[in-house]
């Protein structure tokens, strides 16, 4: 209401033009000449109606017809006019817009102008938490967005893979390491000569394969850089897509508390990091986690099939605590949050 009184005060006392480009019609009862602007197919946007407030209101055009929607207008044509109203009536009337009854012809007239849907009738609010529950976005829709640069997401696929399996392979190398330093151990008393010829001839053919682990190791976390790669350029993206739906919108989508411009500029920075972070380094791990597990098995099974059986029976209980230790650990950082927020 200030900026309104200030925009009034300035078309009314001072000796200068004013031009207002309006959503809200209320904004503009006061002014001397009214321009609606109406969109035809052969000859694009033109000038559809000309006239102060009051008198377009009497043509019952199609100005008259958006403002009745809105609440800023009576009903009635014969009634008096908001714009000769009290402040409170008028305040009273835009708060109860939404009560306004149009006859038939009104809403024909209207919806030719401005075409409606289902989706239009219902409440914003309602409607927004419908589309937040019935949108499911997969990891599918994200890979089409990033299809550009899938190639990236394979790179990165596959340093995983590389990085997973290291640590498998390197469990039979040290092995067969350790056993041949127990050989050495056990009948160097006996034949020295042959057990010292047998650890070097062990040596020689272990410290090449362990130069090879390291460097397959090294390859594999540099290839999960692609992932932090192909991430900033998804998050790029969404953020544009996210800056453009918002400047598309009317007037009336942020009427809702939720979408002020703090939440929106939170939504562009928060929720787009966190897609950032689903499909970057946080995925590398977790498949980087699933391939050591799965090969671990494999070795366990192959080597030794009871200990890999008994592995596997433990595998659930492992993964039944490290779940429950992340919700305790989320439910403190929950925690922590409310209580900032109490002292605040």
């Amino acid at each position: 209401m200030e900026v309104q009184a200030a925009l009034d005060q300035l078309m009314v006392q001072n000796n200068i033009t004013v031009i207002v480009i309006a959503h809200r019609l209320a904004t503009i009862r006061k002014v001397d000449r009214i321009f609606y602007m109406s969109n035809d197919g052969l000859e694009g946007t033109v000038i559809a109606e000309e006239g102060s407030f009051d008198q377009l209101i009497a043509k019952g055009g199609l100005f008259a017809v958006m403002a009745r929607s809105q609440g800023a207008a009576p009903s009635s044509e014969e009634g008096p006019t908001l714009r000769d109203a009290p402040a409170t009536q008028q305040e009273e009337n835009e708060d109860d817009y939404p009560n306004q009854i149009l006859s038939e012809e009104e809403i024909a007239k209207l919806e030719e102008e401005v075409p409606r849907t289902e989706r239009q009738s219902v409440p914003i609010e309602e409607l927004a938490e419908w589309e937040m529950q019935r949108t499911q976005v997969g990891p599918l829709r994200l890979l089409k967005l990033n299809k550009r640069y899938v190639w990236a997401l394979l790179l990165a696929l596959l340093g995983s893979l590389i990085a997973g399996a290291v640590a498998p392979v390197n469990t039979i190398l040290l092995g067969k390491l350790l056993m041949s330093c127990a050989n050495y151990e056990s009948v160097k008393f006996f034949f020295p000569d042959v057990a010292e010829d047998d650890l070097k001839s062990d040596m020689k053919l272990y410290a090449p394969l362990f130069i090879v682990i390291a460097f397959a190791c090294f390859v594999g976390w540099v290839l999960q850089f692609f992932y932090g790669f192909a991430g900033e350029h998804l998050t790029t993206k969404i953020r544009i897509m996210l800056f453009g739906q918002i400047l598309r919108q009317d007037m009336s989508f942020f009427d809702t508390p939720s979408r002020d411009a703090g939440t929106l500029s939170g939504m562009l920075s928060g929720d787009c990091e966190a897609i950032h972070q689903l499909c970057g380094q946080s995925i590398g791990l977790k498949i980087q986690t699933v391939c050591t597990i799965l090969i671990g098995i494999i070795i366990g099974l192959v080597y030794q099939w009871k200990l890999g059986l008994i592995a596997m029976a433990c595998l659930p209980l492992i993964v039944f605590a490290v779940l429950f230790e992340q919700m305790l650990m989320s439910g403190l950082n929950d925690g922590k949050k409310a209580m900032a927020m109490t002292r605040w």
